[in-house]
């Protein structure tokens, strides 16, 4: 999609990086086979922590989220010049606490970390995110999604690749995931009608770090995240559920 004198190398994320692994690469059908909606309204999804709170935790949800997911977290968020993460704390009713880190990158990836921990088996469900998607536009009202994920075994696929997701009207109001969260937003979301909180923080920094990518690219510039040192290509993953047992616990501040 440019001259080739400036293509730039494609990122290596570590977390796919296993040569005795295996690995699944699909199509994400959650949204519908192509969604309706641009695709930031969909990949800032995964920087907004209290929405699996609010969203996943509190019904249903299509993924199967645990109840330790309907408990109020603690959250924070990092950056860096190519991704954006939340840190999601919560303190079981067990006593165990889950951290759990989301990750997008710039410009359409992003990492979500396995969506079936329950915080009751600090050394099983302690681990690295297994999925790398990204959103890609297919036009500025229309998106596809696509996953590659390491099988690990005993673990369950992030999404299984049984095709799109059918459901009515009845269901989608009584039982409401994030399709109803993003496509219901129009299909191109209008910024000016939003009433940004303290839990968007992490929609704002990937919003700025996209702003920035915009004006470097305007000034002959490359983007953040552009790699072209190929020591640099290797991009160290930060998603990933972490389950503490309570003798192991420090005191969140």
């Amino acid at each position: 999609m440019g001259s080739l004198d400036k293509k730039p190398l494609l990122p290596h994320y570590d977390i796919l990086e296993d040569d005795d692994a295996e690995y699944l690469a699909y199509r994400n059908y959650s949204r519908g086979a192509v969604s309706e909606c641009n695709w930031l309204q969909l990949h800032e999804n995964a920087a907004d922590p209290m929405h699996i709170f609010a969203l996943h935790g509190m019904n249903d949800s299509l993924f199967d989220f645990d109840d330790v997911m309907g408990i109020r977290p603690q959250i924070d968020f990092v950056h860096s010049d190519r991704h954006v993460s939340y840190i999601r704390t919560t303190d079981a009713e067990n006593g165990n606490r889950l951290i759990r880190t989301s990750t997008i990158f710039v410009p359409t990836g992003k990492c979500i970390p396995p969506p079936d921990v329950t915080g009751k088996n600090p050394e099983e469900e302690t681990e690295r995110a297994r999925m790398v998607g990204w959103w890609v536009p297919v036009d500025n009202e229309h998106t596809i999604g696509y996953h590659i994920e390491r099988i690990d075994p005993g673990k369950r696929i992030f999404q299984p690749p049984d095709g799109e997701v059918i459901r009515d009207y009845e269901e989608t109001q009584r039982v409401p995931d994030d399709w109803e969260a993003q496509v219901s937003q129009l299909p191109i979301a209008r910024h000016a009608l939003e009433h940004l909180a303290t839990s968007d923080r992490g929609v704002v920094m990937f919003r700025r770090l996209l702003n920035e990518a915009i004006d470097a690219m305007e000034r002959g510039e490359d983007p953040p995240g552009t790699i072209r040192d190929p020591a640099d290509r290797v991009v160290v993953v930060p998603s990933g559920n972490e389950v503490i047992a309570p003798e192991n616990l420090t005191p969140v501040s």
